[in-house]
């Protein structure tokens, strides 16, 4: 059985905001803002692992993967 939404929202946010800070120091601003967009995304994959057991980390990831690999069309 995997997490509650709500306790799966709020690791995804906790995941997001520390990489989010990692970004802020990127000096390269293309690269900074790209991963900033990317990270918009990651709720949108959290349904999908709604009955899976899945590491908020691994739904972030996987996020910034896809994004950056075109699925932000």
């Amino acid at each position: 059985m995997g997490r509650t939404i709500p306790s799966l929202t709020q690791a995804i946010r906790e995941e997001t905001e520390r990489i989010k800070r990692v970004a802020e120091r990127i000096r390269d601003r293309k690269l900074r803002e790209k991963l900033l967009r990317a990270l918009e995304h990651s709720r949108d994959l959290q349904d999908a692992f709604y009955d899976e057991i899945a590491d908020p980390l691994e739904v972030v990831l996987l996020t910034l993967i896809l994004y950056m690999c075109g699925g932000n069309d």
